[in-house]
C-alpha cells in the first residue's frame, strides 16, 4: 500500500502557476526563454534643476555624461532592465556644492513643497509637472509624451503644516515633521508600453518644460529632479533582448 500512495503521488504533474502581475510575467518570461536570472530591481536618475526647458537622464551606466550621483542606479552594459512604471520626484540637498555624503541623505518630495523649497522655487518648480516625458532608445522614440502630472502627489499631511487647530494653538510642536508617504507605488505611474533599456544601446530620456523657467536652488543648497524607474533586471541579457524584439521576445 505504502509503495502505490508512492508511485501516485510521483506520477501527478506539476503545475506552473502563472504570475498575475507584469512583474512577475517579465520574470517568468525571461527565465523560461533565455534560462537567465532576472529579478525585480529600478533604476534611478538625477538631474541637476537650473534655468532650463529640458532636463535629460542617462539610462545607461556606459554612457557617462552626465556624471552619476551616488544616488543613481543605471544599467549595467550587460544588462537589460525592462520597465513597468515611473516615478517622479524633486530634491533638495542642504549644499551648494553636495558631496557624496549630502547626496546621500536628501529627501526626495512628490511635489515642490513650499515649506521645503523658498517661495519663488517651489513656484517656479510646478513648471516641472505642467511638462512631458519622452524616451528615445537608439534612433526610436518609444514613449512621445508622458504627462508629468499624474505622478504628482500631495498628502494630507505636510512638513510643517499644523495637524490641527488645536495643534497650531501650541506653535510648531504642533506641524508635521514629516509628509505623507502612501505605500511602496507612491509618486509612480504605471508603462503600458513593452521596451527595454539594453546596456549596450544609447538611450536618453528627456523632460520637456512649457518654456525654459529657473529651478535653481538660492543659497547654500541645490535643487535636482530624480526620475525612479521600477522593472525587471534581466542579468547578462543585453545579447539576448533588444528593444526592437522586445514585443516579439513576449508573445513568440
Amino acid at each position: 500500500m505504502e509503495r502505490l500512495k508512492n508511485a501516485v503521488h510521483s506520477s501527478t504533474p506539476k503545475i506552473h502557476t502563472k504570475p498575475t502581475s507584469r512583474t512577475g510575467q517579465i520574470i517568468d518570461e525571461v527565465y523560461r526563454k533565455t534560462g537567465l536570472r532576472a529579478a525585480q530591481g529600478f533604476l534611478r536618475m538625477d538631474a541637476l534643476l537650473t534655468n532650463n526647458g529640458q532636463y535629460t537622464f542617462q539610462p545607461n551606466a556606459a554612457q557617462g555624461a552626465p556624471t552619476a550621483n551616488v544616488t543613481e542606479t543605471r544599467v549595467r552594459q550587460a544588462d537589460v532592465f525592462i520597465a513597468t512604471s515611473i516615478g517622479f520626484f524633486v530634491k533638495r540637498v542642504a549644499s551648494a556644492i553636495p558631496t557624496a555624503a549630502n547626496d546621500a541623505i536628501g529627501q526626495l518630495y512628490t511635489y515642490p513643497d513650499s515649506v521645503i523649497f523658498p517661495s519663488t522655487e517651489s513656484t517656479n518648480m510646478e513648471a516641472l509637472y505642467n511638462s512631458y516625458l519622452q524616451i528615445t532608445i537608439g534612433n526610436q522614440i518609444v514613449v512621445q509624451g508622458l504627462d508629468l502630472l499624474q505622478m504628482r502627489r500631495v498628502g494630507m499631511a505636510q512638513a510643517g503644516l499644523q495637524a490641527s487647530q488645536q495643534a497650531a494653538a501650541v506653535g510648531t510642536n504642533g506641524a508635521y515633521q514629516r509628509s505623507q508617504w502612501d505605500g511602496s507605488e507612491y509618486g509612480f505611474a504605471p508603462l503600458h508600453q513593452a521596451f527595454a533599456f539594453n546596456g549596450q544601446n544609447n538611450q536618453t530620456i528627456n523632460i520637456v518644460l512649457p518654456t525654459a523657467i529657473d529651478c535653481t536652488a538660492a543659497g547654500a543648497f541645490t535643487n535636482y529632479a530624480t526620475l525612479m524607474v521600477r522593472g525587471v533586471l534581466a542579468i547578462n541579457a543585453s545579447g539576448l533582448i533588444k528593444d526592437q524584439s522586445f514585443e516579439s521576445f513576449l508573445t513568440k
